[in-house]
């Protein structure tokens, strides 16, 4: 495989011998494909689309490949790039110039192109964020201080490529970093009386990321950044069904016996989570909200009991257990847990189920696991023991 050494930095902007590397890489290739993460998040889908369109600005022939649905914000940027789908498609023929974008764990990469990432013989480089990253894998380019991939693609793509800030390439960034800035509860969504959406800024926010933050934010006006915002508030367009559902997620909170980790099971046959197909862009954000307001305190106390309310309030951890993303073939699905503490806890879960053979990674303070869906049991035993 030709590929570069992995390297780790925290210096901003991205150090320029990093770059050239990157840079060289680029130029020299006529095809460039795309990869992040399946089940793809708005900071996968942001970063791949504004890296598209700035490989495209240099004449290149890009593919963004996604094995999944990407969320319904970036369906309309995803347009002006040719993707491919290969729900079907075991293994993938590959351009032989590869860029990886917010990957975190090979157990991430879409099942179609796993075995040509691991041949050896196609040059890969990337972008990523998070500071576990598959050691067979090389030449993916890590800044753990950063708090999303899309503000990395920014800063390649503005101090390395060197292209025009298009409206969209902007547009993709803002969505993908607004995105992780606000599951790492860095940023809250506010609104005022006369409905417009803005973000707050909480004290802990990095100041190398506000910097790229509000540069971002001086690209695009303030009509379209309210409706970017908009689309955000999911929970104020939820369906009647999806409402429910939000709501019957309080009566399944449970405590492990120390009474610091809080967690909910949804149960892999759960008649409700199929019927509303499950893992995707909606019913992540509503489980992500709900971690979110259990730790910060602003769920609905309405919804729980004055003993329930002064566990949650002890505790570090909340985890959600769930089937993941539909496929063609139930067999094939996972399982999965999804994590969120107020410190670094959440990094004792991604140990304790690496030992496992489960695979789990993330960040220090929001992290995920899966593995196969008739293995559900041993994934939440181990996490709640």
């Amino acid at each position: 495989m030709k590929i570069q050494n992995n390297i780790s930095f925290c210096a901003k902007p991205i150090p320029q011998n990093h770059l050239s590397t990157m840079i060289y890489t680029v130029n020299s290739a006529d095809k460039i494909d795309i990869i992040t993460h399946k089940e793809p998040d708005s900071d996968a889908g942001g970063s791949s689309i504004a890296l598209a369109l700035a490989f495209k600005q240099l004449n290149k022939k890009v593919r963004i490949v996604i094995e999944d649905d990407l969320p319904s914000m970036c369906q309309r940027l995803i347009k002006k790039i040719n993707n491919i789908n290969p729900k079907e498609k075991n293994d993938l023929e590959l351009s032989k110039t590869v860029f990886i974008t917010d990957l975190n764990l090979e157990e991430r990469l879409p099942y179609s192109v796993r075995s040509a990432i691991k041949e050896n013989s196609l040059d890969i480089i990337g972008l990523d964020h998070h500071e576990i990253l598959p050691e067979t894998i090389k030449g993916i380019y890590v800044d753990e201080e950063s708090q999303s991939a899309s503000e990395l693609a920014y800063q390649f793509i503005k101090d390395g490529l060197k292209v025009e800030l298009t409206e969209p390439i902007v547009e993709s960034c803002y969505h993908g970093m607004v995105s992780d800035l606000r599951k790492s509860g860095l940023v809250k969504l506010n609104k005022t009386d006369e409905g417009i959406y803005y973000i707050v800024k909480t004290p802990e926010f990095p100041e190398d990321s506000l910097k790229t933050l509000e540069e971002i934010e001086s690209k695009i006006s303030s009509k379209r950044q309210n409706e970017i915002l908009c689309e955000f508030d999911i929970m104020a367009n939820l369906t009647k069904e999806q409402q429910e559902f939000r709501k019957n997620l309080y009566k399944k909170i449970q405590f492990n016996e120390k009474n610091k980790l809080a967690y909910v099971i949804i149960p892999p046959e759960d008649k409700e989570w199929k019927k509303l197909g499950q893992d995707n862009s909606v019913t992540s954000m509503i489980l992500g909200d709900f971690r979110m307001g259990i730790l910060n305190g602003t769920y609905n106390k309405d919804f729980v009991t004055q003993e329930q309310q002064k566990k949650l309030e002890n505790i570090n951890i909340i985890a959600v257990f769930y089937r993941g993303s539909k496929l063609g073939n139930p067999q094939k699905e996972d399982y999965k847990g999804s994590y969120t503490s107020r410190g670094d806890e959440v990094l004792d879960i991604i140990k304790k189920l690496n030992t496992k053979n489960i695979s789990a990674g993330g960040h220090p303070n929001r992290a995920g696991s899966h593995l196969p869906v008739k293995n559900w049991e041993s994934l939440v035993n181990t996490v709640i023991e």
